[in-house]
């Protein structure tokens, strides 16, 4: 869609113009995952969606405990590399709800699943995600 290409075009364009900050010490995934996040954010925010789409900000509210929320980029790195690591159908059901705000019934046609499935899937992600960051924290 139009959507996506806009999107992918900021995103390419943001790590284009942020590439002196990448460090090779640190993963490359989590350094493009932060500038993709910001850059839907921002374009969520310009085309007046964001009502059906719940940002990073939210998710780390709802997973991590209220003292360790905080506006650093590394907060979210981090949840990004944990979402990575989830099964592969908790992590694209998980994307597709949480990041891209699609419907239960939406998420189903476009995986192939059953409603019922897509929301076993999220919820153990929503699970394996708490228990991760709880890990993480020890």
């Amino acid at each position: 869609s139009s959507q996506v290409e806009d999107i992918l075009q900021e995103v390419l364009l943001g790590m284009h113009r942020a590439r002196h900050t990448y460090n090779p010490e640190r993963p490359f995934a989590a350094w493009i995952y932060a500038i993709a996040r910001y850059k839907m954010t921002d374009y969520f925010r310009k085309v007046k969606k964001e009502e059906n789409v719940i940002s990073m900000d939210e998710i780390q509210m709802e997973l991590l405990p209220g003292d360790l929320v905080s506006d650093e980029s590394s907060t979210g790195e981090r949840l990004m590399q944990l979402v990575d690591e989830l099964p592969n159908k908790q992590k694209e059901v998980f994307i597709q709800q949480r990041l891209k705000g699609l419907s239960i019934k939406q998420i189903a046609q476009a995986l192939g699943l059953s409603e019922s499935a897509v929301k076993v899937n999220s919820h153990r992600a929503h699970k394996a995600l708490q228990k991760k960051i709880k890990e993480d924290l020890v």
